[in-house]
């Protein structure tokens, strides 16, 4: 009787921690995404600032140099891009190198005037990243 009880009791705790477990890491991985979707806007909107300062947008390598400072010092991949969809600056890669972005979700989402956002695969990098344009 106390070993039925028991091993009731050891099932029933079991479970509550599978539930507890399944529930909670869907809440975190949402949390997880929401913090780092807030990140990426506010560097994405600090780049654009960046990049509209007419002393930066008339100067020689401005892309190069501001997604330098965005892998260097804050430690995030930056790509710019002109309203064709054309690479002109890349903080990992040389933009020679990258094909058009006119095609993408989140360039097409900025081009209507909105805050613009994917999860997708990265053939540049090799592995899922989270894309923000504006």
């Amino acid at each position: 009787m106390h070993k039925k009880f028991f091993l009731s009791f050891i099932l029933m705790i079991l479970s509550s921690i599978l539930i507890f477990y399944i529930f909670s890491t869907g809440i975190i991985k949402n949390y997880y995404i929401e913090s780092v979707k807030n990140d990426l806007h506010n560097s994405a909107m600090m780049a654009s600032r960046l990049i509209a300062d007419e002393k930066l947008g008339r100067s020689e390598g401005s892309g190069r140099r501001i997604a330098s400072i965005f892998r260097d010092e804050i430690r995030q991949r930056v790509t710019i891009v002109d309203a064709r969809g054309n690479v002109i600056a890349d903080s990992e890669t040389d933009p020679r190198l990258m094909e058009s972005h006119i095609d993408r979700e989140e360039i097409q989402g900025a081009l209507k005037g909105d805050v613009a956002h994917s999860i997708r695969y990265s053939s540049t990098v090799g592995e899922s990243m989270f894309y923000v344009a504006v």
